[in-house]
């Protein structure tokens, strides 16, 4: 138990680190079936690769962590119980994927000061922290549900998907 603590440990350190390469590059790539799931919304232009265009905003970002997170979860073939924590876990990796790379609005004076700026950007690492340590306590309450062989599938998959 240890050792997976560790490893989730890890993986959501390295997942706040490469958070900002995850968002420029779309993180793992692919279609799924676009389409929005769970109401979230998506991006129902085409399903090929834009590699010419900016990277995807956090709400289709967002879509994209949905539908992979849908698929992963049908191939896993989750019991009802492991289905709750997973929704749970599913939820609040969309939220933080949503609130990924968005700072909060600028004041109505162009120039901020110097202790202003480093405030916002305190109060914004503070909310990403503590989104991030419930999505550790809740990623690891469903992997203590999860057989051996979904949690290498989850490994394969997850930590990509974390921003």
């Amino acid at each position: 138990m240890k050792n997976l603590q560790k490893s989730i440990t890890v993986a959501l350190l390295l997942a706040a680190l490469g958070g900002q390469v995850l968002a420029q590059y779309g993180g793992m790539g692919g279609g799924g079936m676009g389409g929005g799931r769970r109401g979230h919304g998506g991006d129902s232009t085409t399903g090929t690769s834009r590699t010419g265009d900016a990277p995807p905003g956090p709400q289709a970002r967002a879509s994209q962590v949905n539908d992979k997170l849908y698929d992963l979860r049908s191939r896993m073939q989750l019991t009802p119980e492991q289905g709750k924590l997973w929704d749970a876990m599913s939820d609040q990796l969309w939220d933080m994927t949503v609130h990924s790379g968005t700072a909060r609005a600028p004041a109505d004076d162009d120039t901020p000061s110097a202790l202003l700026v480093v405030q916002r950007h305190t109060a914004d690492a503070q909310d990403r922290a503590t989104r991030m340590q419930k999505l550790g306590e809740t990623i690891g309450k469903l992997y203590a549900a999860l057989t051996p062989e979904q949690q290498r599938m989850a490994d394969q998959s997850l930590p990509a998907l974390i921003p």
